[in-house]
């Protein structure tokens, strides 16, 4: 049932108590998508106060208790998002489909799922009602599969980086003979579902002409 290491949870726990927001053993069991059980993540409280975290617990009605960090400790703990940064992350989510089947997909993810695990308690709950639906969506037309070109995207984001040049095949389709050409890598442009090398051709120099 638990998919996460007790370094990760209490991390997590951690910059989820970063928020000020008092939070309960349930609803921090909602952070984790109910993938770890109430009695480890009182365990994992525990362990944070007898370590010296300045935790506080307070008891509810429903006999359960409340959990927060003292305020004077929260300084010392990671910045979170606000809701901009957040709705920002999801925009950003959906524009980026188009690299979702490359390379660069599996670091996108990544980088989103980081994203999520440091939102602050309120707004998660504030969200809570569209965690099963997207926030946003990207209508672009005729998104192309990259999947096949996952590798040549790859070493052309590498070329820009580390301003290297590359060799670039063209095939005329009515001659069809294929030419290659060194070129510059300057940028990447995502226009209408589909992705663009800008790249600069050096010309070779002309003949100079004769001085009379």
């Amino acid at each position: 049932m638990e998919t996460y290491s007790q370094v990760e949870r209490l991390i997590r726990i951690l910059q989820i108590l970063s928020t000020g927001r008092k939070i309960t053993t349930t609803e921090l069991r909602e952070r984790f998508t109910n993938q770890v059980s109430i009695r480890t993540l009182q365990r994992d409280l525990l362990l944070l106060s007898e370590s010296g975290i300045p935790l506080i617990s307070e008891k509810l009605k429903a006999n359960e208790n409340v959990w927060y960090v003292d305020a004077q400790f929260k300084s010392f703990l990671p910045i979170p998002l606000n809701l901009n940064e957040y709705l920002l992350a999801q925009m950003l989510r959906e524009n980026l489909k188009v690299l979702q089947k490359t390379t660069f997909g599996k670091e996108i993810n990544s980088l989103l799922k980081k994203i999520d695990q440091i939102v602050p308690g309120n707004i998660f709950m504030d969200l809570t009602e569209f965690k099963d639906r997207d926030l946003f969506e990207n209508y672009s037309s005729g998104i192309f599969d990259y999947e096949p070109y996952s590798l040549i995207i790859d070493k052309a984001i590498q070329a820009i980086v580390n301003r290297k040049k590359c060799k670039v095949i063209y095939v005329n389709p009515e001659i069809g003979t294929p030419k290659s050409y060194p070129v510059e890598p300057e940028k990447m442009v995502y226009y209408k579902g589909g992705l663009y090398l800008i790249a600069y051709m050096r010309m070779p120099c002309p003949h100079k002409l004769d001085q009379y």
